[in-house]
């Protein structure tokens, strides 16, 4: 994704053009509202530069909006926001394969939103994930829920001031299990309430996860 973009840029500029942003995404992993930032001398209006850019981006990669400003889309941003898809039926859907997980066994929804109520707040997510840089492990989650959607899907939403490595893999992993009745919820509570160092065996598959949004002050 990385390589593309500046890519792009660089012909644009004539020379290399390096960007920032807002975070890493596992293999895999979507995104619809991942932010970068650039230094890029442009004498024309940003729907031009956005134009240009899409018509050198290839067919799964598109710029939403261009706009200038001085935010680092890292460490300005205050939320980031995933959804994570599963769905259960007899046999998969070909067509969602690369979007969503699907389960063979039924997950039972109100075991999952007793384990999401359990995210809220400020917590050590050390079971769930190792940091990207440094070595705190707290993070603050402000929305973590569960709800039906079309096609028979299960839809996981979760926003934090920011995420662990790979931390929101083991939390969707870690649900399904306890709704599934092969993870006691006692146990999924203590994985939150009470952390160790030993990470979370189950992990959901990169396929089902996008990152919908980042937001700054």
């Amino acid at each position: 994704m990385q390589a593309v973009l500046e890519a792009a840029l660089a012909e644009l500029a004539g020379e290399p053009v390096g960007l920032k942003a807002a975070g890493r995404t596992d293999a895999g992993v979507h995104a619809t509202g991942q932010v970068i930032a650039f230094a890029l001398a442009w004498k024309h209006s940003m729907p031009s530069l956005r134009g240009a850019l899409n018509a050198r981006l290839p067919d799964d990669v598109v710029v939403r909006a261009v706009w200038p400003s001085s935010l680092h889309p890292r460490f300005d941003a205050t939320l980031r926001r995933y959804v994570y898809r599963v769905y259960h039926a007899p046999v998969p859907d070909p067509l969602r394969r690369h979007r969503a997980w699907w389960l063979a066994s039924p997950v039972d929804l109100t075991t999952l939103h007793a384990a999401a109520a359990m995210l809220v707040g400020e917590h050590d997510f050390r079971s769930f994930g190792t940091p990207p840089v440094g070595t705190i492990t707290i993070r603050r989650v402000q929305e973590a829920f569960w709800e039906p959607a079309p096609n028979g899907e299960l839809r996981f939403t979760i926003a934090a001031n920011a995420f662990l490595y790979r931390m929101v893999r083991r939390i969707v992993g870690a649900s399904v299990a306890v709704g599934q009745g092969r993870m006691r919820m006692d146990d999924f509570h203590a994985r939150i309430h009470a952390p160790d160092s030993k990470l979370v065996t189950a992990m959901a598959p990169a396929h089902g996860l996008t990152l919908v949004d980042v937001e700054y002050d």
